[in-house]
């Protein structure tokens, strides 16, 4: 029986899996799920369609407009003082001591979504549905590989109720935010880094990678201070490495985009090398990821490993002293300044 049968549900979050996350969980038990990317499109759509929801559910922070202040819009619109708006956050204890009286948020749910935590919540604000005590339970997984390091498939499985789905979705992570520490490092700004760490914390909660979002989260609560330690880049990047394997293994396919079979042929590796030299010696990942880029082509991933690992760590230096041992064992010479 579906529990929320004919339940309108919108559906705010600035990341796109965290809303499909949601979106497949409400609509296998019957609701009407509508979405929005941000606050301010949210308040506009209810402004639109005010006949059409039955409850929100709303991420707390997102750019362009949060949800404190787009629930604060929607009350403020004619008819919907009473509509629901559940705040949907991965600090769920401390949002609601700050924000509650202020926001109106009827009330909290936790990042990642528990599906029965969830439905029961949604029930409670739309108007004596049945009460409920279980749901439906996840497909059976045939190999749930549960020593996979940085990834928890069985907690995972909960919340995706679909292995097929749940793979999906992990390699996705992978090649969207496969390179989040770099992303971070590469930010404009504190406020950008503190954006970028909490998206990253809650697509990682929310598909099960624990190392990753609590790495994010340290990345996060030190950006609220306005500062950003190198150490805690590297953190996230071997998180993000560990789980981008186990993701590779648990998923038996490759996360990244197969590679050209290599050509380790030196005079055309030579001026790659230099570059690449050049490229670490300007302490800069955004001139160094466009020449390992053309080196992935020339060298397969196991030879090129080291590189990268200097790449993802912030370690230039290393990078130099890898790029000269790598173009030495090829019969090239690099001078180390």
């Amino acid at each position: 029986m579906d529990t929320l049968t004919g339940v309108r549900i919108l559906v705010v979050d600035d990341s796109d899996i965290n809303r499909e996350v949601a979106q497949r969980l409400l609509t296998e038990e019957g609701a009407v799920v509508s979405l929005a990317e941000h606050g301010e499109k949210a308040v506009n759509w209810v402004a639109r369609f005010r006949d059409e929801v039955d409850i929100v559910l709303m991420d707390v922070q997102m750019p362009h407009m949060d949800g404190i202040e787009a629930t604060r819009q929607i009350h403020a619109l004619e008819g919907c003082a009473e509509l629901p708006v559940i705040a949907v956050t991965a600090d769920a204890f401390v949002a609601r001591d700050e924000h509650a009286p202020a926001a109106e948020f009827a009330e909290y749910l936790a990042k990642p979504l528990d599906p029965d935590e969830l439905f029961r919540v949604v029930n409670r604000w739309t108007n004596e549905r049945p009460s409920i005590t279980q749901v439906s339970r996840p497909k059976p997984d045939r190999n749930p590989q549960s020593a996979l390091p940085g990834l928890d498939v069985e907690s995972g499985l909960k919340t995706w109720r679909d292995s097929a789905v749940y793979r999906q979705y992990l390699v996705r992570f992978a090649r969207e935010h496969g390179n989040a520490a770099r992303q971070i490092h590469q930010a404009s700004d504190i406020a950008q880094v503190r954006e970028r760490a909490h998206k990253i914390k809650g697509v990682a909660a929310n598909l099960a990678l624990p190392d990753v979002a609590e790495a994010a989260s340290r990345i996060e609560a030190e950006a609220a201070n306005d500062s950003l330690r190198a150490r805690n880049l590297r953190e996230l990047a071997r998180a993000l490495r560990r789980a981008l394997r186990s993701i590779e293994l648990y998923t038996k396919t490759s996360p990244r985009e197969r590679q050209p079979q290599p050509d380790a042929d030196p005079q055309r590796l030579e001026p790659l090398l230099r570059e690449a030299y050049s490229a670490f010696d300007s302490d800069d990942p955004s001139e160094v990821e466009p020449v390992l880029q053309r080196l992935r082509g020339r060298l397969s991933p196991e030879t090129l490993e080291p590189l990268t690992l200097a790449l993802e760590d912030f370690d230039f230096a290393t990078g130099r002293q890898r790029t000269i041992a790598m173009a030495g064992d090829l019969g090239i010479a690099i001078e180390d300044d």
